[in-house]
């Protein structure tokens, strides 16, 4: 907040585009409802089971690779955690407390979550339709992995 800071690198990025189809046309589920696999409730099982509660990914091994963080890089979360105001930041967003995952009480790990440690994002979810009453054909679901040093 009191000290001009440089942004010299961000977390890499893998963009995935996941779509799943099911029958040729949108169906009306009235009469098809309950029959078969539907693209939309098996998206949103997809999506859940890559990841936990608390946003962090389920992909086994997503984390095995992430470099330990340096002496110098602790010595550089542990100055920012004095000039960094987590209330600033929540008022800024216009959220609350609750709604962040990481620790928003511990200003350093929170940084370090927010910069430094991998995550998994859903972006978006679109179905083929979106009329009331019909099952989707198809639903496209747009994620990214954000990755950091020898990941």
């Amino acid at each position: 907040d009191n000290i001009p800071c440089l942004v010299y690198g961000l977390r890499g990025v893998i963009r995935l585009d996941v779509e799943i189809s099911g029958s040729r046309t949108a169906l009306h589920s009235g009469i098809d409802g309950g029959v078969m696999f539907e693209p939309m409730t098996d998206m949103m099982h997809l999506l859940s089971a890559l990841t936990r509660p608390d946003g962090s990914p389920t992909i086994p091994g997503f984390f095995d690779k992430v470099a330990a963080i340096a002496p110098t890089e602790e010595e550089m979360f542990d100055r920012l955690e004095e000039d960094f105001s987590l209330k600033k930041y929540q008022d800024l967003l216009g959220v609350s407390a609750k709604q962040f995952v990481a620790d928003s009480t511990n200003v350093k790990e929170f940084l370090k979550k927010r910069w430094r440690q991998p995550s998994f994002t859903v972006h978006s979810v679109d179905s083929a339709s979106a009329q009331g009453g019909l099952i989707p054909s198809k639903v496209k679901a747009v994620i990214s992995l954000r990755t950091v040093p020898n990941q």
